[in-house]
């Protein structure tokens, strides 16, 4: 599968995907439908999602927290009633190991393995399980963090229940009206980004594979 991204100059980046026959870690979570996402234990990061680069502390804003909320609810399962402890701070890396996948972020040195392809985001920002949309969509990831919350006990008996989750945010490239023009496996993608909302905000298991990028030009006609 090849992407090309457009860039209004006539400028572009070419995208192709790796092999993924090697990198067949964590299927479930990967290729569940967009509607069954809450069907997988999305909070067993620490088990599979190795850290390679030295974490460091961070800051989310209030914005960032609205939008994870919307992402957790549909997860977990968590209705609009359910009240949820979530942290400003959480811990960041610049890149993860999934598997034998190496994913890397724009915080990288080097961003080769920055691209990514993964079913997750809607129009506009929005999720895609809240959308309808099934759709392989390629993007930037601008960094990996770890963020650990609780949700508050409905009972006076049992105690707050505790979430660990290991995620990406990302910038996820607009769509191009004439994307299958070159025909399929190539692809057109505009060289802007989504607006910013809950899909900014993927767990890392959910990342179908990297994307190797190269910058090209496409002659524009009147």
């Amino acid at each position: 599968m090849e992407f090309f991204d457009i860039y209004e100059s006539s400028e572009s980046v070419k995208v192709t995907q790796e092999p993924i026959e090697q990198y067949l870690s964590l299927p479930a979570h990967r290729d569940v439908s967009v509607q069954d996402l809450n069907c997988c234990d999305w909070t067993g990061g620490k088990n599979c999602i190795f850290p390679m680069s030295t974490p460091k502390d961070g800051t989310l804003g209030s914005e960032d927290l609205i939008a994870l909320r919307s992402v957790y609810q549909e997860l977990v399962g968590f209705d609009d009633r359910t009240i949820i402890d979530m942290p400003h701070t959480v811990t960041e890396f610049k890149a993860v190991k999934v598997g034998s996948m190496s994913y890397g972020s724009l915080q990288c040195q080097t961003s080769r393995n920055a691209s990514v392809l993964a079913n997750w985001t809607g129009p506009d920002g929005s999720l895609a399980c809240t959308t309808g949309c099934n759709d392989t969509r390629p993007g930037q990831v601008l960094k990996f963090f770890r963020h650990c919350f609780k949700v508050k006990s409905k009972s006076a008996d049992s105690p707050d229940k505790r979430y660990e989750f290991y995620l990406a945010q990302v910038n996820w490239f607009s769509k191009h009206p004439e994307r299958y023009a070159y025909g399929i496996p190539v692809e057109l993608w505009c060289n802007t980004f989504d607006i910013f909302g809950p899909a900014c905000f993927i767990p890392i298991q959910r990342i179908k594979s990297v994307c190797a990028s190269r910058e090209t030009v496409l002659a524009v006609t009147n």
